[in-house]
């Protein structure tokens, strides 16, 4: 795309994954990246760096700061030759794609130009925020391009804007005059409250929001992150106030899950089976109904037994979708895998709180 404009040929960034990825599947990217570049004859790769600096999400701004200074060239204190053996010599230290330290590949690398423009690939708004806000207060005179929206407040040229949702959950919760509960550790802020509303910051009225800070350490150091915390502040938030609805995401099963560390998962999935329980049985007595799914799976696999190398993917297993009331008075249809979807949930949730379905795509899953 860049080429077909005429772009002078740019100095690529590599952000390897290794999280949404198989943990070693960045050479085999980096191998592909490189046949384009010869076939093309146009860009060079210049730096690389794993995801854990380059796409922190929860204010770990020392690995922003790492990552900024190795792309703009302030500290480069490592020369390897060649993209290809980066990736090799971190693999022979056991570093996985996701932690590559940030670091410079191509030897006649010097730094950014004051004015240099950027284009940022990545799609994914929250990943992306952290870094190139800090790129633009090192480089305020450069002109950024986005490839996705990354906010109402990144105000940078976008290549593909998204499709505006008009009509959410959230919204039609809202405009049915309720009240209406948020919960998460910063890790998955964005998931009950960006994501939710249909990729905007729009805070709609009656809405309010509870964000634990999550731990400063990998997931697997303490894979019980905020669960207790958040089922905590829910639980007294609801004795003061009871709203009605309430959204909470438990982020241990994703995120521990990422890790691939067995021992660690098996100890994020007892720290949600517990506090489930304890939220839950909490909630019927206040006569909530709850219900419990997920959106994609992830610790239900942790070793690939086709590649013999650790999933730290997610998956594509069927979540459950679990409606717990008093008296279980509940029955859904049968549920073929592919006949339902996430618009369905909200269809449900909306006949539970026996509120009209604003359109035909909200399919409720209970049997009448």
């Amino acid at each position: 795309m860049m080429k077909q404009q005429n772009c002078l040929s740019p100095n690529i960034h590599f952000i390897s994954d290794g999280r949404d990825t198989p943990t070693q599947s960045g050479i085999i990217f980096a191998q592909q990246l490189l046949q384009l570049i010869n076939q093309l004859k146009f860009g060079k790769v210049v730096t690389l760096l794993g995801r854990f600096f380059a796409m922190d999400r929860d204010n770990n701004l020392d690995r922003t700061k790492k990552a900024v200074s190795n792309i703009l060239g302030e500290s480069i204190s490592i020369h390897l030759v060649g993209l290809i053996k980066a990736f090799e010599n971190s693999y022979q230290q056991q570093i996985t794609d996701e932690f590559i330290e940030p670091i410079v590949v191509d030897q006649d690398y010097s730094r950014v130009n004051d004015n240099e423009p950027f284009f940022f690939f990545n799609f994914r708004a929250d990943r992306m925020r952290q870094l190139i806000s800090m790129l633009k207060e090192k480089l305020p005179d450069s002109s950024f391009f986005t490839m996705t929206r990354y906010g109402d407040d990144y105000p940078y040229k976008v290549i593909f804007e998204k499709e505006k949702v008009d009509i959410t959950l959230g919204k039609i919760i809202s405009d049915h005059g309720l009240y209406q509960l948020r919960a998460a550790e910063t890790e998955k802020a964005p998931h009950v409250t960006y994501f939710f509303n249909g990729g905007t910051e729009v805070v709609y009225k009656n809405e309010h929001r509870i964000i634990c800070s999550s731990n400063k350490v990998k997931h697997d150091v303490m894979p019980e992150m905020k669960a207790k915390e958040i089922t905590n502040n829910v639980i007294d938030f609801v004795t003061k106030k009871s709203p009605d609805f309430i959204l909470v995401n438990y982020a241990n099963s994703d995120m521990v899950g990422h890790t691939g560390n067995f021992p660690a998962i098996i100890t994020a999935i007892q720290t949600l089976d517990r506090e489930l329980e304890r939220l839950c049985s909490y909630l019927i007595k206040q006569d909530y109904i709850c219900v419990i799914t997920a959106d994609h799976g992830n610790s239900d696999l942790t070793y690939d037994l086709k590649t013999k190398e650790i999933n730290t993917a997610h998956t594509l297993n069927p979540v459950p979708f679990i409606i717990y009331s008093s008296g279980n008075k509940y029955q859904l249809k049968p549920i073929e895998i592919v006949s339902f979807g996430l618009s369905d949930v909200a269809g449900t949730i909306l006949d539970l709180m026996k509120i009209e379905k604003p359109k035909k795509e909200f399919n409720s899953l209970l049997e009448k």
